[in-house]
């Protein structure tokens, strides 16, 4: 049998991006992009009187279906793995 090489890779911020704010904004209804965001915390954009509502709708939300693939990720992931 082959040994079959496995790898394990954080994906935040490190293959996937702007997840959060993709779900911020639909649910905001808003365009903002991450040079709108002051700090380091994505709902600080939310109303505070929102923000009980805004994370029932966050958790409802697969935040992956809103992530982007970073540039070069898959060849970053095939050098990894030495494919």
């Amino acid at each position: 049998m082959e040994d079959k090489k496995v790898g394990m890779i954080d994906m935040d911020e490190v293959i996937v991006d702007k997840r959060s704010l993709k779900v911020a904004n639909d649910y905001l209804g808003t365009n903002y992009t991450l040079d709108n965001i002051k700090g380091f915390y994505i709902q600080n954009i939310i109303p505070k009187e929102q923000q009980e509502d805004f994370w029932d709708f966050f958790f409802s939300k697969n935040v992956y279906d809103y992530a982007e693939i970073l540039p070069n990720a898959y060849e970053v992931m095939e050098e990894l793995m030495g494919v």
